[in-house]
């Protein structure tokens, strides 16, 4: 499961959840204040600050698209 920890709500985060509700795959978002920067954590990958989790998820979401085009994925 995708879990991204961040300071405080924003409308970077409110992206991040609306582009995995559109991706529809499995994560948890929990605010921690004393957080100074955001952290994604997924497996082994750790992603820390908001332009790379962005990036991070839009990769994801392009992974997720590409799987599940006619022919791919199952």
């Amino acid at each position: 499961m995708l879990t991204i920890k961040y300071p405080s709500e924003n409308t970077v985060v409110k992206d991040w959840k609306a582009l995995l509700d559109e991706i529809v795959v499995a994560y948890k978002m929990e605010e921690v204040s004393t957080l100074k920067h955001s952290i994604l954590e997924e497996d082994d990958a750790k992603v820390t600050g908001e332009k790379d989790i962005t990036d991070y998820l839009k990769d994801l979401k392009k992974s997720v698209e590409d799987w599940r085009a006619p022919g791919c994925g199952i």
